[in-house]
Parts: C-alpha cells; sequence; structure tokens
C-alpha cells in the first residue's frame, strides 16, 4: 500500500498493486503527462487543490476512485483513463468548489460521479454512466451522444440538461431532479421516453423537443415553462410507442405535435397550435386553444376543437368531430361520421361512409361526399352539397343555399329565404319558410315551396312542383306537374316571346303551350284542382312569357252538364229544412271540377272538389255557414248519421276542433259521401278550399265517407279545416292549418305546410305532415307517426308505434305497448342511459322522449331507453326449475305456487343450482299488457313480476322490450316446433338456454351477433349478451343493433 503525493514536475509514482492513494494537494500539480498507473488493487486520487488537466492516454490508468475535496475542477479525460467494462466513482461531495469534469472520450468504461454543493458541469462518456449533480445548480452535457444506460440524478439546486447537437435519452435508466434542458448546436435535438417527468421543465434553445412514451398510461406537458422558445426555432413533439391508452397533454402557451399510438389515447393540446394525431385506436382528441390540427387516423375517434380556429380529420373509422368556439374545419374521412360544427363559420366535409354534418352557429359550409348522408346547416346562413349518393340536406334558421349534385337527395330550406338545388338524380326538395328558389335539376323531382313567395323550376325531367302558402312563381318545362297553381301564380315560360293565348290548348288536367307560334306544342303540363272554366292569359316581362289564371265564377247551383262531362244536380233535402244536397258525377274520361261549397251567403266561402272519371260525390249540408256553437248539432249528427267504427273517438274530435274556433268563425258543414263504378280510380279526389283572408273567419267541417271507393284511393285535402274521415283510404294534403280525424279503418294520412291536428283513430295509421307545429296521433294500432319540420308532438296511443320526429324541437309520446322513435341520423354517444319518462335526443332538434321504449338510428344502432324505478333483476324462474325436477314437480302440483316461493323457502338454505338472474322491465311489462295491469290493480298479483315469474313466462309474455317471442319464434321455426312439443316452456327460455349462444337475434331491436361481434370483452367474457346490454351495457354508452330484416 503506497501513499504518494504529486509535485508540479511530471510524477510517475511507482505504486503497488494494493490500495494505493494518490494526493494531489497543491493546485497545478495534476499534469497530463503525468503516467499514474494505479495496477492492481483499489486505488484512490485525492483532488483537494484546483486542477486543469486534459488527460493524456497514461496520464491516469487503473483507478477505482477519484476524490475531491475542494478547489476548482476541470478535468477532461482520455478514453483510457477507465479499462473497458471498468468503472471510476468521482465523488466531490465534500467539495465546496466546482466542478468540470468531461469523460466524453470515455468509449468502453463507465463513471460514477457526484458533484459538490458548488455548480458543477458534467459529462459522462459512451457507456451507462451515473451522474449526481449535488447540491449546487449543475450542468449534465450531452454532445451528439446516446445516453443509454445512464443515471441522471440532479439533486436539490435548479439543474440542467444541457444537449449540443443531438442527444438521445430514451434509453437511460432513469432522470430525476432536472429543472431545465436546453439544446444548441447544428441539428440541434433532445429525444426523450417518459423516464423523464416533464413536471414544470423549462426548455431553451433552438431545435427539437421529443417526449416519447415508452411504459407510462398519462404523460403530462402542460407545466412546462416555453417562455424562452421561439415557435420560428424550435419544437415540441410527443409520441407514444405502448400499446395501452395513453393520455397526452400539451404544453399550456406552446405549440405541441403529439401522436398517439396503438391504444385508445387522449390527447388534450394547450395554448398553442397544435398539431394533434391519435393514429391507431379509438381515440379522443382536444384542442383547447390556439389554431389547433388534429387528425383520428384508425379507429372510432372523438376529435373535439377549442377556441382556436381548428381542422379536425377522423381518418378512418366511425368518427365523431366537434369544432369549438370559432371557424373549423371538419373532415370526416373513411367510415360513417358525425360532425358538428358547433359555434364559429365552419366548413365540414364528409367523405366517404355515411356521414351525418351539423354546422351548428355561423355561417357555415358542409359537403357530403359519397355515402347517404344528412346535412343540417343550423342557426345562421349556410351552404350544404351532397355527393355521390343518397343525402338529407336540411338548412335550418337563416338564408341558406343548399343543392344535392348526385343521387336521390332530400332538401329542406328552413326558415329563412333558401337557394335549393336538386342538380342531378330523383329529388325532392322543401323550402319550409320563407321567399325560397327551388331548382330541380335532371331526373324526375319533387318541389314544394312551402310557406312564403316562392319561385320552384323543376328545369328537366317529370318534375312535380307545389308551391304551398304564399303567392309562388313556377318555370315552366315540358313534363312537370303543377299541384296547387293558384289564381294570379305566375307560369314563366323562358324567352317565349311568342306565346299567346292562343298556344294554350286545355285537355282536362294537362295544358300545352305553344310556345314559339308555330302551331306545335312544344311543352306540356300536368295541372291540379283548376277549375276547367279558368280562363289563361299571357304577359310578356323581361322577355319571358308569364301565364296566369283567373278562377271561373261559381255557377249559379242548377243542374247542369260541364263540357267535360261533370254533371252537378241539386237538390234541396225538406223543405224549410235549410239544407240541400248536390251531386257531382264525372261521366267524362279526364279529372273534371266543380264547387261543392259555392258563395255561401254569409261567408263567401268556395270549395272546388275535382274528381276522376266514374265518381260520384254526394255533398249534403247547411245552406248557410254558422258559427261553432250553432253547427255543433250538425257537424255531430253528420258523423252520428255514418255509424262509423270508432264513433266516439270522431265526436270528442270534432267537438275539440268547435272549442278551438273562434266563435265569430263561420262554418261550412257538409256530409260528403263518395262512390265509385270502377275497381280502380285513375286520378286522386281533390278537395281545395278558400284561403281566408286576413279579416275573413271562414272554415268548412267535412265528414267524408269513403267507404263505398276501391281499395288504394287516394284524397288530397287542400285547406280544408277539418275532416272526419270514414273508411280506408290515402290523404295527402298541401297548404293550411288541417285537422283531421280517421275512424276505426287502417289509413294512410300525410298534410303539408300549416300547423295540423291529425288523429289516425283505430287501426293500424300512417300519419303525417311536412311542416308547422303539427299534433299527431296514432290512437289505437300499430301506427307510423311522422313529424316534418316545425316542433311536433307525436303520440303513439294504444298498440306499437313507430315516432319520427323530423327536423324541430319534438315531442315523442309512445303511449301503451312497445313503441319506437326513429331518428334519420347516426346514433350520438350517449354517456348515461336514456330516461323513458325524461330522456332528451339531439340529433335532428332537441326531441323529448315519454314511454318510448325503443331508440332507432339511421346507422342501424339502436337504444332501449331506461326506467330506474322498475327496471330490476329478476330471479330467473325458469332456470331454476330446469335445474331442479323435484321443485318443478313439486310446482306443478301446487305444493308451490312458484320456484321463487320454494327458493325463498328452502332452496337458498339448500344452495340449489340454476339460480341465475335476468332483466325485468315493470312498466313495460304492465304497459304492453293491459289485462296484466288490471290483474294487478285488482289484487290478483302483487306486481308485474310477480305475474311473469307465476303465469306470464308460460303464455310467451315478453319481459323486456328487447325481447320479442313473436319475432323469435317466427324467424325460428324450429324453436317454435320445440316449444309446442314442450322442449321448452317459452321462447325466452330457449334464448336464455340456448339461443343466445347460437348468436339468435331476441328481437328485431337486439340482433345478439352483432352485439358480440361489436363488443369482443362481452363475447371473451361468455355472458348472455342482452343481459349484458340492459345491465350493464346502457350504463357504459353502449348500443344494441337492428337485425337486417327490420326496415327503416
Amino acid at each position: 500500500m503506497v501513499t504518494v503525493t504529486l509535485s508540479e514536475d511530471q510524477n510517475t509514482p511507482n505504486l503497488s498493486s494494493e490500495a494505493d492513494t494518490v494526493n494531489a494537494s497543491l493546485a497545478g500539480t495534476l499534469n497530463g503527462n503525468d503516467e499514474i498507473d494505479g495496477l492492481a488493487g483499489i486505488d484512490a486520487l485525492i483532488l483537494s487543490a484546483a486542477q486543469s488537466v486534459t488527460f493524456e492516454a497514461d496520464t491516469l490508468i487503473n483507478f477505482e476512485n477519484v476524490s475531491i475535496t475542494g478547489g476548482a475542477q476541470v478535468i477532461t479525460t482520455h478514453d483510457a483513463t477507465v479499462a473497458s467494462d471498468k468503472s471510476l466513482i468521482v465523488n466531490a461531495a465534500a467539495s465546496a468548489d466546482s466542478v468540470f469534469w468531461d469523460g466524453s472520450a470515455e468509449t468502453d468504461g463507465q463513471f460514477e460521479i457526484t458533484g459538490g454543493s458548488a455548480g458543477d458541469t458534467l459529462i459522462g462518456g459512451a457507456q451507462g454512466d451515473t451522474l449526481s449533480g449535488g447540491g449546487g445548480e449543475d450542468v449534465f452535457r450531452y454532445t451528439n451522444a446516446f445516453a443509454d444506460g445512464d443515471v441522471i440524478a440532479g439533486g436539490a439546486a435548479s439543474d440542467t440538461l444541457q444537449v449540443v447537437g443531438e442527444g438521445n435519452f430514451t434509453s437511460v435508466s432513469s432522470i430525476s431532479s432536472i429543472e431545465r434542458i436546453s439544446i444548441s448546436g447544428t441539428n440541434a435535438s433532445a429525444v426523450f421516453a417518459d423516464h423523464l417527468t416533464a413536471g414544470s421543465l423549462t426548455l431553451s434553445g433552438a431545435g427539437s423537443f421529443a417526449f416519447i412514451v415508452m411504459s407510462g398510461v398519462e404523460y403530462d406537458l402542460s407545466n412546462l415553462d416555453t417562455s424562452a422558445l421561439s415557435e420560428d426555432e424550435a419544437t415540441i413533439q410527443v409520441g407514444v410507442q405502448v400499446g395501452a391508452a395513453t393520455t397526452l397533454i400539451a404544453p399550456t402557451a406552446f405549440a405541441a405535435i403529439m401522436v398517439g399510438g396503438t391504444g385508445d389515447d387522449r390527447l388534450s393540446g394547450g395554448g398553442g397550435h397544435d398539431w394533434l394525431s391519435g393514429s391507431a385506436g379509438a381515440d379522443s382528441i382536444y384542442g383547447a386553444a390556439g389554431d389547433d390540427t388534429m387528425k383520428g387516423g384508425n379507429g372510432d375517434d372523438l376529435l373535439v376543437g377549442g377556441s382556436g380556429e381548428d381542422r379536425l380529420f377522423g381518418g378512418d373509422g366511425h368518427d365523431l368531430i366537434k369544432g369549438g368556439s370559432t371557424g373549423d374545419v371538419l373532415s370526416g374521412g373513411e367510415g360513417d361520421d358525425t360532425l358538428v360544427g358547433e359555434d364559429g363559420d365552419d366548413n365540414l366535409t364528409g367523405d366517404t361512409g355515411d356521414d351525418q354534418l351539423s354546422g351548428g352557429a355561423g355561417f357555415d359550409f358542409l359537403t357530403a361526399g359519397d355515402g347517404d348522408d344528412t346535412l343540417v346547416g343550423g342557426e345562421d346562413g349556410d351552404e350544404l352539397y351532397g355527393g355521390e349518393d343518397d343525402d338529407v340536406l336540411r338548412g335550418g334558421a337563416g338564408d341558406d343555399d343548399l343543392c344535392g349534385e348526385d343521387g336521390d337527395d332530400h332538401l329542406s330550406g328552413g326558415t329563412g329565404s333558401d337557394w335549393l338545388c336538386g342538380d342531378a338524380g330523383n329529388d325532392t326538395l322543401s323550402g319550409g319558410l320563407g321567399a325560397d328558389l327551388l331548382i330541380g335539376g335532371a331526373g324526375n323531382d319533387l318541389l314544394v315551396g312551402g310557406a312564403g313567395d316562392d319561385s320552384l323550376a323543376g328545369v328537366s325531367g317529370a318534375d312535380t312542383l307545389a308551391g304551398g302558402a304564399g303567392s309562388d312563381e313556377y318555370a315552366a318545362s315540358d313534363g312537370i306537374t303543377l299541384l296547387d297553381w293558384s289564381p294570379g301564380e305566375k307560369l314563366i315560360f323562358d324567352s317565349a316571346t311568342a306565346l299567346t293565348t292562343r298556344g294554350i290548348s286545355r285537355s282536362g288536367n294537362t295544358l300545352t303551350f305553344d310556345t314559339d307560334a308555330d302551331n306545335t306544342s312544344d311543352i306540356s303540363v300536368t295541372i291540379s284542382g283548376v277549375a276547367l272554366g279558368a280562363s289563361f292569359s299571357v304577359a310578356i316581362a323581361d322577355g319571358d312569357a308569364e301565364v296566369t289564371y283567373t278562377a271561373p265564377s261559381p255557377n249559379s247551383g242548377s243542374e247542369g252538364n260541364d263540357d267535360d262531362g261533370v254533371v252537378v244536380v241539386d237538390e234541396p233535402t225538406d223543405s224549410g229544412s235549410g239544407s240541400n244536397v248536390r251531386t257531382v258525377t264525372n261521366t267524362g274520361s279526364t279529372p273534371g271540377s266543380a264547387a261543392i261549397v259555392e258563395g255561401t251567403e254569409n261567408n263567401g266561402n268556395v270549395v272546388t272538389a275535382t274528381i276522376p272519371t266514374g265518381v260520384t260525390l254526394t255533398a249534403e249540408g247547411p245552406e248557410l255557414a254558422q258559427t261553432p256553437d250553432t253547427t255543433r248539432p250538425n257537424l255531430l249528427g253528420a258523423i252520428d248519421a255514418r255509424d262509423p267504427s270508432g264513433k266516439p273517438g270522431l265526436l270528442s274530435g270534432a267537438s275539440s276542433f268547435l272549442d278551438g274556433l273562434d266563435p265569430n268563425t263561420v262554418l261550412d258543414v257538409r256530409t260528403i259521401v263518395i262512390s265509385a263504378s270502377s275497381q280502380s280510380l285513375s286520378a286522386p279526389i281533390v278537395f281545395e278550399g278558400s284561403v281566408s283572408g286576413t279579416d275573413e273567419t271562414q272554415s268548412e267541417a267535412f265528414v267524408i265517407d269513403l267507404h263505398a271507393l276501391p281499395t288504394g284511393s287516394q284524397v288530397v285535402l287542400d285547406n280544408i279545416e277539418f275532416a272526419s274521415i270514414i273508411g280506408s283510404a290515402t290523404i295527402t294534403g298541401g297548404s293550411g292549418d288541417n285537422y283531421a280525424i280517421g275512424d276505426d279503418a287502417a289509413q294512410f294520412i300525410s298534410l303539408g305546410v300549416g300547423d295540423d291536428t291529425l288523429f289516425g283513430g283505430g287501426g293500424s295509421d300512417t300519419v303525417a305532415s311536412a311542416g308547422g307545429n303539427d299534433r299527431l296521433f296514432g290512437d289505437g294500432g300499430d301506427d307510423r307517426v311522422t313529424g316534418g319540420e316545425g316542433s311536433d308532438t307525436l303520440e303513439g296511443g294504444t298498440g306499437d308505434d313507430t315516432l319520427v320526429g323530423g327536423s324541430g324541437d319534438d315531442q315523442l309520446v309512445g303511449g301503451s305497448g312497445l313503441d319506437v322513435a326513429q331518428f334519420s341520423t347516426s346514433a350520438p354517444v350517449f354517456a348515461d342511459p336514456i330516461a323513458r319518462d325524461s330522456g332528451r335526443v339531439t340529433v335532428e332538434g332537441s326531441d323529448s322522449m315519454e314511454s318510448v321504449e325503443v331508440l332507432v338510428f339511421a346507422d342501424r344502432k339502436t337504444i332501449v331507453t331506461h326506467d330506474a324505478a322498475t327496471s330490476a333483476t329478476a330471479f330467473d324462474e325458469l332456470g331454476y326449475l330446469a335445474a331442479n325436477d323435484d321443485v318443478a314437480a313439486a310446482v306443478a302440483v301446487g305444493m308451490f305456487s312458484s320456484a321463487l316461493e320454494h327458493y325463498t323457502q328452502f332452496g337458498r338454505y339448500e344452495e340449489r343450482s340454476g339460480v341465475a338472474s335476468f332483466p325485468f322491465d315493470e312498466r313495460y311489462y304492465l304497459d304492453a299488457y293491459s289485462d296484466v295491469a288490471e290483474a294487478v290493480m285488482g289484487g290478483s298479483f302483487s306486481s308485474g313480476l310477480d305475474h311473469y315469474q307465476r303465469v306470464g313466462h308460460a303464455e310467451s309474455r315478453d319481459p323486456t322490450a328487447a325481447f320479442s317471442s313473436a319475432y323469435y319464434l317466427t324467424r325460428n321455426p324450429d324453436v317454435a316446433t320445440a316449444v309446442a312439443r314442450g322442449q321448452f316452456a317459452s321462447a325466452y327460455e330457449h334464448y336464455r338456454e340456448v339461443g343466445a349462444g347460437e348468436g339468435r337475434a331476441a328481437s328485431a331491436f337486439f340482433d345478439t351477433a352483432k352485439y358480440l361481434a361489436a363488443y369482443s370483452d362481452v363475447d371473451a367474457a361468455g355472458i348472455n349478451p342482452l343481459d349484458h346490454y340492459l345491465s350493464t351495457g346502457i350504463f357504459e354508452g353502449r348500443t344494441g343493433f337492428l337485425t337486417d330484416d327490420y326496415t327503416l
């Protein structure tokens, strides 16, 4: 063992193979030309005075320890200083002076360096070094280096990791207590893994800072101090290389580039202009402040913009994309996406897939792309453009521009003065409120102007045009049909200055026009509701021909025969009765018209009926129009006299109508009986009433008996205030606020613009209205009730009904039975179950629910509503009996009233098998089975569940709206046979024991196979999929799926 003290001269001490000590106690006594070889043993160099030296190959070798006790040190080692696979421990913990130790030349040895209480600079070598700063403000410097295996520990003060050039820290053992990171030099970059806790790091310099998540589940950069960075010179990047779901949070005040991994990641931007990409997985990306760019990548992603002008791209998968408070750009990418612009002037593009686009507030630009898309403009003046396929475009509020482009599109302007263009395909255009311009384009289009002074142009094809309320204009083209061309409204012929009245010819409801005066018809137009005696006039204005017509004066009511074969016969009833009867018969070859109410002495009301050939119509009623109270006996008596099915509903509906009228209204009441001589009608029967002026209160109430008409007959009501419909037919209508009631026959009643009130009555009806704030009631039977634009109230009544609210804020009330609410958009993401009586769905408006059991969406997803007060987990009666034959026998002979009674008294103590549970919906069960509800009310059963467990299951009753015994047995004849033979007690027993495992659908609203395919965790767990959905899935935002045989 040798102890040596160095001098200022060259030192070449002879050391031993034992533990030697070399002291450098005088400043400058450690020199580069020294040759100090520790040989074997554990040797130590003690530096107690300042040294500044650059080692040569032999300066210091075979030493294990360097102890620094004082003096400022500036030492640069040589590659030979530490032998291969050896370590040199440098400890300056006892020193109060600074240490600069540069070991960067070392390639095959390791350093373990501990600084002192002053500010040290420590530079390791190429191997896995341990660098500990100590108490001062230390600097750990890396120059174009990899820190593989290093341990970097900063200490108590504020320490800096300094990167010159390129530094890679992804494979360090650990980094701790570092407060600053600085980069400088050419191609400066620093790459870190999540060994580094970002915390409140301060970044400085010019170049790239990169952070890679390799093992963690969250990486938060929100507290980074980036005040010393310039976005023109520096970048911050964050990436994920782990499969687990990871949360990335960007810096608060600096732009970041963040890329997720293969898991379901969550990325949150900060205050800068961030670039956020989810990559694979179902990612959630939030923009926060700044003008951010977000990309979902593969998977079903959620993208939400913030307060900046953001760009959001969904990528592959079924994505939900929401803008923020300013003007954003949203693009769906591949898959069936939902895009919501929110506030600001947004640009939305659906791309491929069946997408749902909603602009929200602001002046938005929406483009459909490929697929059957739904576009909704929102609150302000928007531009909506369809794409390749069959799209639905709704302008909403504001002056909107809508163009369907290719496909058979449905366009609805909403409020405001809108511009609608169908373009290619057979399109349906509805202007809504306001003065709208509707242009059909190629194809056979339907154009409905709605309220306001509209302009309609079919352009080409066999188009149908209906202006609706207001003073409308029509552009003439060959083959169009005008449904409600009114006197004074213009039919405009482009550049047809040669057209005169001599060039207009009429045959029945067909008008032909010789526009160039060459005695040859150029344009043919079909009209509806224009009396045969109408006179036409032509005016030339601005180089175009404008055709209008004047309605004929009402005839005197005497018996006569018009030129078109319409025979009108008037005969009074009993003398002095104050009533008369008018019979209208069409003996001609084309439809013809006649007045059935004309100029009643005290209100000037005129109602015209247009009937096809072979039809006879008899209208009977008082000669004078009367006030509601006076005429009530007439109207109710007219209904009673026809003795219709469902008479009570017709009578109460008529009374409600009269109660709602202004007391000063004068009302024409008619009983109308229609018959036909053929087995089918060649055209609809049209009733067209007068439009009341601002100071007029005229109205009419018709009792229309259609029993004698052939199946499939159609009746059109235009400006008919009240109609009581008796018999089966298709009833359609145009403008006006209509009130119609059907009897117990199956009817199709669909009226147009106006605030309508419709009652389907008994029977399985279709009840619909296109526009206005309507009240629509299915009443008895399995009905389909459809609203349109406006805020509608829909009630299904009794039976299994389907409610379609349409646009606007609607109220959907199912009533008793299994009721379904249907929406034309994809299912949104719901965080909580939809309550059966207070649920709200905001997709085509904000619709409220009451007594609606199932929600169905355009992407064929379903949601069963939840009634927290009555949904319960029930004892599995069938499973218990199947597992315990002795109990089944005892129940069969009456020893126990049910399996549950046995289990409660004995089975649970005997630890019997077969004890399981299943979801039971008490509310649905009592709504669906009125006889059970009555039995419970009468005390025969304590509850619906009690009934089901005792007898209901054996009667094939359904415990929940998601299971249908009728559907299950119809679609599975083998099960029906097995149940009939007694192999299974019911369809539900088969489903629980066998069918669910075979992937059989529980009902049209729950496709078992699709549920398992969508949720692999349920499949892997071996859980009954229907039980899982009803007890767990609806609380997790999962949905059911329609079967392929269900038609939307």
